[in-house]
């Protein structure tokens, strides 16, 4: 829950991110302590869950992580370095990292990733390469090790000579990135092969340090250029320069009050430290915080995600369906019942979606809370507003706030109901259960019904699973879903439909199937479509309601 200014909110995350350690954030976390002089407690704990992670073809994959397996391969490998080991397998990681080879000579960043784009594979044979040198393997003993590091050099000469001609060196663009990561790359290699006018590119980039402003992505940026400038004779930054970056870009991102207290992206944070210790500006207050906030998030194996997940009306909303069954009541009420508020009122003079605004609402109900006048206005204007330009969608999100607060909508308003219901019908081929649940809503609220029960009903029988229980959100879907099983589930509900034993304790064993130890997924636990990340929030808040419409306490 995040305070915000006299509001409460929720963000979602699986409880599954907080078990087990993340290879991204045990990477920055080691990265960043090694760089700030701060020794790493029991190393060999690290060491044994990265050398868990090792695939068969000698790469390493973390279930946390969707970073493509060239990188996850050299976190883990800089990761060992770092702590003082080596890969129990190199000659594997140097069999994967061949398997990625183009015939060109650049790298793919997966053995499974087809088509790749050049700046794909220049980011790939980058961390290559870094993985490479960092094993440092003797080229006696395993064969094609320098055929990978020579192989490159062609390709990325031609590139550089190309680019050098048609890339401005502006540092916020990413072509100006792509260039900086094919010459370090390249430098790494051999920088004597650098072709003619590298020197003056990377010289006006230099040039330009000390007037960046923007993203803290740009200080893996600064020390790239700075890795390649290393590289070079004649050509640096200037240290006034570089101070003037850090003091402005850098130093406020560690400070309290500015926003930045959070938990810090480790990965960030590994880069900020280079720069604070190479501008000479890294000073013990800020070691100390790092150190503490990247203590709270270390577990025996590693470091776990680091998360400061946004607040948002759809997570808080979730989280008040989920306090309301469990009888969870430590939270802000007041806070939380603000946070909607404010929410509904914004909405009404900027933008705002109909599902946030209906969330906010329904959030509302949930606390058992209801609506001031001035709040009720800014509804109606924020509605007002949005179905103007709204879709079938939109407005199906519209007639359920109505329907949540006990609204008889206009006729003009129930017209375009109507029409919205005959449109949403038009999309049904195939049939589809989001459509579907639009148009119930829609033709309940404009009182004009443009499917018959019997016709729903036979709509639901297609969506149904036999395998898993529940319901799809199509026919041909491989498997049934928790939102989908709500949305039929509702269907049923606002239609007054029937339902026999044998189909509830269908649904009952299905959302049985999608149960974790802190909650439920959207799909069964061993269907291949189940998230490794674990439970949901919004998932585990529809199993609930689902739970309810069908009187299963």
């Amino acid at each position: 829950m995040e305070p915000q200014g006299g509001v409460a909110a929720f963000a979602g995350i699986s409880p599954d991110f907080l078990k087990y350690p993340n290879l991204y954030s045990t990477y920055g976390t080691v990265e960043t302590l090694t760089e700030i002089g701060i020794q790493v407690n029991d190393p060999d704990a690290i060491a044994e869950w990265i050398d868990s992670i090792q695939k068969e073809d000698g790469s390493y994959a973390d279930r946390f992580n969707k970073a493509p397996p060239v990188l996850q391969t050299y976190w883990a490998v800089a990761t060992l370095r770092s702590l003082g080991f080596s890969p129990k397998h190199p000659k594997r990681i140097v069999g994967f990292l061949e398997s990625l080879r183009e015939k060109s000579g650049l790298f793919a960043p997966g053995a499974d990733v087809g088509g790749s784009t050049e700046s794909q594979e220049l980011f790939a044979t980058d961390y290559a390469i870094r993985t490479l040198l960092t094993l440092n393997p003797s080229t006696d003993d395993w064969d094609g090790i320098e055929e990978m590091r020579t192989g490159c050099i062609p390709p990325l000469r031609s590139y550089i000579a190309r680019r050098l001609n048609e890339v401005r060196p502006d540092m916020n663009r990413i072509e100006t990135s792509d260039l900086l990561e094919a010459i370090l790359t390249l430098a790494r290699v051999d920088p004597a092969l650098l072709p003619e006018g590298t020197d003056r590119f990377l010289q006006k980039c230099a040039g330009e340090v000390g007037t960046l402003h923007g993203s803290p992505m740009l200080f893996g940026e600064v020390n790239d250029l700075v890795d390649v400038l290393d590289r070079f004779s004649g050509i640096s930054i200037t240290q006034a320069s570089l101070r003037s970056y850090v003091r402005k870009q850098v130093v406020p991102f560690f400070r309290p009050g500015k926003g930045n207290v959070g938990p810090v992206d480790p990965l960030l944070a590994y880069q900020a430290a280079r720069l604070l210790k190479r501008s000479g500006l890294l000073d013990e207050s800020i070691t100390a915080s790092l150190q503490e906030q990247m203590n709270r998030y270390r577990i025996e194996g590693g470091w776990i995600t680091f998360v400061h997940p946004m607040p948002n009306v759809d997570s808080t909303c979730s989280a008040m369906v989920i306090a309301r069954h469990i009888g969870f009541t430590g939270y802000d009420h007041q806070g939380v019942a603000e946070y909607f508020r404010r929410y509904i009122r914004s909405a009404g003079t900027g933008n705002a979606s109909a599902w946030d605004v209906y969330c906010a609402v329904l959030g509302l109900k949930e606390m058992g809370q209801g609506l001031d006048s001035g709040t009720s206005k800014s509804l109606e204007k924020a509605l007002s507003r949005i179905s103007t330009t709204a879709k079938s969608r939109g407005l199906a999100e519209i007639a359920l706030i109505g329907e949540t607060l006990g609204w008889r909508f206009p006729n003009e308003m129930r017209d375009r109901f109507a029409q919205a219901a005959r449109q949403a019908k038009g999309d049904m081929t195939p049939p589809n259960i989001k459509r579907l649940f639009d148009v119930v809503v829609l033709q309940k609220a404009a009182g004009r019904y443009v499917l018959s029960n019997e016709e729903v009903e036979r709509y639901l029988n297609d969506l149904r699973s036999d395998r898993y229980g529940g319901f799809k959100i199509s026919p041909d879907a491989p498997v049934s879903d928790v939102a989908s099983t709500f949305s039929a589930v509702r269907i049923g509900k606002l239609l007054s439909l029937p339902m026999n034993q044998q189909e509830r304790d269908s649904i009952f064993r299905f959302l049985a199937s999608c149960k974790y130890d802190y909650g439920f997924g959207f799909v069964p636990l061993d269907s291949k479509y189940a998230s490794e990340a674990g439970s949901d929030f919004s998932a585990t808040a529809k199993a609930f309601l689902i739970l309810e419409l069908l009187g299963k306490p």
